[in-house]
């Protein structure tokens, strides 16, 4: 179960407090019925097989047993997911926990479109909303932001003469291993390194910084991999 992190305190919030309930035994409890139903025509079929016709007693005998094996099964399953829902109701519906829903992070997902824009504007823009600034809770010292995704990141622009003055420098590690790449080679091979170090650059240098750059995810061209969680489009321009 996923936890939220509870504004202006350290603790961990079970997600439940702030999902609506949902009875999922719906479709189960069908098939629970169509099983109950075969097992009574099964028994049914067992009455009117004649005494002395041994082989198609127990043809029936065994149909009958694995019917009420898979009844079983399924019936358990409902029961599992039926006290699932309620325990999850009882939760939500705790007035104590009506207070954490107002006053716990709740993050949302965005997904920008870096198209035709400046890279350091762009970073300024999605770092504030890591950041948490343009909620009403935000607090300095603790990570209050939402996700962001930027798609097309091979389409952004450098002002001037950015392109090849500017220089990308890391180190390997290694005695002599500084290395140094022009941006306009970077911008080519690896555009997504750029805008994360771009973003990276606008957050606190600290523990604080990097987790909130987790909720950073950058792809090259209009595709992005996080569908599942149902991003909305946000127009920082």
């Amino acid at each position: 179960m996923k936890t939220f992190m509870a504004h202006g305190s350290d603790a961990a919030v079970d997600a439940r407090v702030f999902i609506e309930p949902v009875d999922n035994s719906k479709s189960l409890k069908e098939k629970l019925a169509k099983l109950e139903a075969d097992v009574e025509a099964l028994e049914k079929e067992l009455a009117n097989v004649p005494a002395e016709d041994e082989k198609a007693k127990k043809s029936a005998e065994k149909k009958l047993a694995n019917a009420k094996a898979k009844k079983e099964a399924v019936a358990k399953d409902v029961e599992k997911l039926v006290a699932k829902y309620e325990e999850h109701k009882r939760i939500y519906e705790n007035p104590k926990n009506a207070k954490k829903r107002a006053y716990c992070v709740k993050r949302e997902w965005y997904v920008v479109d870096a198209e035709g824009l400046i890279l350091g504007r762009l970073a300024s823009k999605v770092a504030a909303i890591l950041k948490g600034k343009n909620k009403p809770t935000y607090t300095p010292n603790q990570d209050t932001g939402d996700f962001v995704i930027i798609v097309n990141c091979d389409k952004v622009r450098l002002t001037g003469k950015k392109l090849e003055n500017k220089i990308y420098r890391y180190h390997t590690g290694h005695v002599g291993g500084l290395k140094e790449i022009q941006y306009k080679t970077l911008m080519e091979k690896n555009s997504a390194l750029a805008v994360y170090e771009a973003v990276k650059g606008m957050l606190p240098k600290n523990s604080l910084g990097r987790q909130m750059l987790t909720k950073l995810k950058v792809f090259k061209g209009a595709e992005h991999k996080m569908q599942a969680q149902n991003p909305k489009t946000l127009k920082l321009f």
